[in-house]
């Protein structure tokens, strides 16, 4: 993963764009949240031939249901994501008041 210089001004962070990190990423952009979620373009439904339990999507193709997710994020402009591995994570603390 390239090194940042720049600050990270989100409020959550999701790990993966798979069906469940999207429904994340849906939800909290809905609540307005900024959310960046990483991805590295391997999830772990990639090797089936169809897509079950998805309200409104039973039965497509997970590179589908995928595509659909990734546009209905679209409509949410707090909702950034990158196709790219998380490398090392860490928290800066806020200094004691």
């Amino acid at each position: 993963m390239p090194e940042r210089s720049e600050p990270v001004d989100h409020d959550i962070l999701v790990v993966g764009g798979g069906p469940a990190g999207l429904a994340a990423a849906l939800w909290a952009g809905r609540y307005r949240r900024r959310v960046l979620v990483l991805d590295k373009g391997e999830t772990r439904h990639r090797w089936v031939d169809e897509s079950h339990g998805y309200l409104g999507s039973d039965g497509i193709g997970p590179t589908e249901l995928i595509e659909r997710a990734r546009e209905d994020l679209r409509a949410y402009p707090e909702v950034t994501i990158r196709e790219e591995e998380l490398g090392d994570a860490s928290v800066e603390e806020e200094p004691a008041r």
